[in-house]
């Protein structure tokens, strides 16, 4: 099968050195960083954590998020991510600690946290129970993250002691239940919340949960959190024509001082601010090398008053112009900032982010990133050919639209194209290709001629064997199948007397097969001898063709639609030859694609394995036929790299979840899965243990297990063990906290409206509420019972006037703890 823009088919690796399970297509393209690129922090002597879609920064180019350490001299060093964790997970948010000796790490999909030394790139995954956090800042030995699974949807800030993973956990008051975390004071005393419905910053001491505020005014984007956690920077406009101010308020104190800016408020912004500085982002021009109109950042010293251009070119005291980020040390000596501005430093703009670094004092600006290989980043869709040989590519690069066949061992074929051209098909050796032109014509490339096929809405595929078109030719839901001769241009219908019930179709081996309402027809191309194979009418997805022209492939559904198997029949005469596990078969015969589990399954025996780039090299052996995914380096312009890729089997089987669920009085149970190793489709299953002590315990598949803990942190460990005894190791492991407490509330009002309608409402961090209201006549009534919102809104139509009621709430937490409020007297 052939798909547009994202095919997962065949291209063969690169032999030799080459390690990765991965490759890039093709990058050729200048000796520059070819993907947008993040400062995550800088310290003060200089070391900084560096985000990075950039492909070429190491060799061999790498897949996904990277994560660099930058040292005070600019040497780049890769942080070994992948072997944090056992899948394909690209990581996308880090803190570094304050002295740069590690960085913690949190992946896209809210895996456990990761944390990287620098010296000697040892890493450690910590346990599930982090994987709802959100690293913020490290103080000390301690990480401080946000945790946005805090039952009915609220969050608190959690703090973890980085050498032993345990963690205290401090929610966020119910009256903030509309804010946004901001920030933590340098002792890691403090949690500062910005309050967007009373536009204030609000600083919590953790410990007594004592509260101060401080109203920010309308724009929030003109006031910034000093980097001690400790002042809040605003910018403030003056009356008239008048120079605007800075107003630097002191949380703790209240005491506030005055600054004057040599210029009105508008269009300058708070980026970010330290004990002396405040660094401001403005497209006006406050200096006489600031001749560009766009973004540039300054910086006020408040110990002199003076303000000084920041975002300076290399070697030159001009501005860059269009500045877009910036990450500053602590004591703001130190900057790192990003322009997508052209000739900002010595090296040539990839047109959409360099990272440039200096000093605050000094204009000694130079690039904080080089690549160490041609960049790429220059495509914007692909398609392979149906057996890998072959990848067609629309690249633009200097002014100029092309198509590029890229063909292992061979000189890359290039077809300039007026405007971006589709991909649509291309042959494995290569001398043809299909593509719809930018002015929507199917145009094909026959060794070098050019022919026009058709201007309709259609696309195409090209058979292999003969080289012959089979062209999809829709109008509104008309649809035709038609062989076209490319020379001459004259046209066959395929499906005139068995009409095409979908859009799906293949063509290979000689042969066009497609779906009507109750069956499969495989047509010869050379012959016009046609099969027919009777099928459940909408119980089957397909057909898929092999390469060898033997056999046709279809996906069959029970009557709810849910996969059920993927039968194989013999092409020359309709006969069932095998059953096989649900998906889409390969070309080869050999693979099924099951792109709900996103899993590559062995046709002989039912093995899976996870079809996707993996990220680790080290996991496991590379498996099954060469796939393609398309990675996006900006995420902005829609430019992007092809990659081919192997999955990887495991050498040992592998748990792949581990969730707690808590139940009261200190019941816990966890909730498990597991990845096959190898390709034997071997028995496999979990085994689990308690705070290190006793026998491993079987994880019975049909049984969540589960036990009753004492109060305090227990490290529950679980591995995968499969019937070759293959055994996990490390195992996996989660630090579980039974829990005891009820939900806590506040705030519980009963306002009697003028239409008569009762609004009663309530602060909890619960996440089932219950209303009860007590009738005079003794009668208890729930109200409502539905689930927590921060506040919960009950609306009462139906009391009457003048009588006297009761209410309170019940209010339950996710492990069942429960608490009752005292009841409230009230009058309708």
């Amino acid at each position: 099968m052939r798909s547009l823009f994202l095919p997962l088919l065949i291209l063969p690796l690169v032999a030799g050195a080459q390690t990765l399970p991965y490759r890039r297509v093709e990058a050729v393209g200048p000796l520059l960083p070819d993907g947008y690129s993040n400062a995550m922090g800088i310290t003060d002597t200089g070391w900084s954590l560096i985000q990075t879609r950039a492909a070429n920064l190491s060799a061999p180019s790498r897949y996904s998020y990277q994560f660099y350490f930058r040292s005070p001299e600019g040497t780049l060093t890769r942080l070994p991510v992948e072997k944090g964790d056992t899948e394909s997970d690209p990581y996308s948010d880090g803190v570094l600690s304050p002295d740069g000796e590690f960085a913690i790490l949190r992946s896209f999909r809210n895996g456990p946290l990761v944390r990287v030394d620098r010296n000697g790139l040892a890493v450690r995954r910590y346990g599930d129970h982090t994987t709802d956090s959100v690293p913020v800042a490290i103080v000390g030995r301690n990480l401080f993250s946000i945790n946005y699974g805090f039952e009915s949807g609220g969050f608190s800030v959690v703090k973890m002691d980085v050498d032993t993973g345990l963690e205290k956990e401090y929610p966020a008051p119910l009256s903030l239940s509309g804010a946004s975390f901001y920030g933590f004071s340098s002792d890691g005393k403090r949690a500062i919340y910005a309050d967007f419905t009373t536009q204030s910053y609000v600083s919590m001491t953790l410990e007594s949960r004592v509260l101060r505020s401080h109203n920010y005014g309308p724009d929030f984007q003109r006031s910034t959190l000093d980097s001690d956690g400790r002042y809040v920077w605003t910018v403030v406009p003056a009356a008239g024509d008048g120079n605007a101010r800075l107003v630097r308020h002191d949380l703790i104190s209240g005491l506030e001082n005055d600054y004057a800016l040599p210029t009105s408020a508008d269009d300058v912004y708070a980026w970010r601010a330290t004990n002396r500085f405040l660094f401001f982002g403005t497209s006006k021009s406050l200096t006489p090398e600031d001749t560009n109109e766009s973004r540039d950042f300054y910086v006020f010293d408040r110990s002199n008053g003076s303000v000084k251009l920041l975002s300076t070119r290399q070697g030159s005291t001009a501005a860059t112009g269009e500045a877009n980020a910036l990450a500053v040390s602590p004591k703001g000596n130190l900057t790192i900032f990003s322009t997508s501005a052209a000739g900002a430093s010595d090296l040539q703009s990839n047109g959409f982010n360099q990272l440039l670094a200096r000093s605050t004092a000094r204009r000694d600006t130079l690039p904080a990133l080089t690549a160490v290989s041609p960049a790429g980043a220059e495509t914007y869709g692909f398609v392979a050919s149906r057996n890998g040989g072959a990848v067609l590519t629309s690249r633009f690069a200097a002014d100029q639209w092309s198509l590029r066949i890229v063909k292992e061992g061979q000189a890359t074929q290039v077809i300039p194209t007026e405007g971006q051209a589709i991909p649509i098909d291309v042959t494995d050796d290569g001398t043809r290709a299909l593509f719809k032109s930018a002015g929507g014509k199917l145009m094909f490339w026959d060794g070098g001629t050019m022919r026009t096929l058709d201007t309709s809405d259609s696309t195409a595929k090209i058979d292999p064997k003969t080289g012959i078109v089979v062209v999809l030719s829709q109008s509104g839901n008309a649809r035709q199948l038609l062989r076209i001769d490319p020379v001459n241009g004259t046209s066959i219908r395929l499906d005139g007397a068995t009409p095409m019930t979908t859009a799906d179709y293949d063509v290979d081996a000689g042969r066009a097969a497609w779906k009507t309402a109750d069956s499969l027809r495989i047509v010869d191309l050379a012959t016009g001898i046609s099969t027919v194979i009777l099928q459940t009418p909408n119980r089957f997805k397909g057909p898929r063709l092999t390469s060898d022209g033997i056999y046709v492939g279809v996906a069959q559904t029970l009557a709810n639609g849910q996969p059920d198997q993927t039968r194989v029949y013999r092409i020359l005469d309709g006969a069932l030859r095998r059953n096989l596990s649900y998906g889409e078969l390969l070309p080869d015969g050999q693979w099924l694609v099951d792109a709900e589990e996103d899993e590559l399954i062995q046709a002989s025996n039912g093995a899976r394995v996870r079809d996707s780039v993996e990220l680790n090299e080290a996991l496991g052996t590379p498996v099954g036929p060469v796939r393609f995914t398309q990675w996006f380096s900006n995420g902005a312009n829609g430019r992007s790299d092809i990659w081919s890729y192997r999955a990887v089997a495991s050498t040992l089987p592998v748990t792949e979840d581990l969730i707690a669920e808590y139940g009261s009085q200190g019941w816990v149970s966890i909730v498990t899965s597991y990845r096959k190793a190898g390709l034997e489709n071997a028995s496999t299953w979990n085994e689990y243990r308690v705070d290190g002590a006793g026998a491993w315990t079987r994880v019975n598949p049909d049984r969540k297990p589960g036990f009753y803990l004492s109060e305090g942190p227990h490290l529950v460990e679980v591995r995968a063990v499969d019937a070759l005894g293959r055994v996990e190791n490390p195992p996996q492991q989660i630090t579980v906290t039974p829990d005891f407490t009820p939900p806590i509330y506040e705030q519980i009002g009963i306002k009697v409206e003028g239409s008569g309608r009762v609004d009663f409402t309530i602060y909890t961090d619960a996440l089932w509420v219950e209303l009860h209201i007590v009738f005079p006549d003794g009668k208890d009534k729930i109200y409502y019972n539905s689930t927590g919102r921060l506040p919960t809104h009950h609306y009462v139509n139906d009391l009457v006037a003048g009588q006297t009621y009761r209410a309170y709430y019940v209010l339950k937490d996710r492990a069942q703890n429960s608490v009752t409020t005292p009841k409230k007297t009230f009058v309708r």
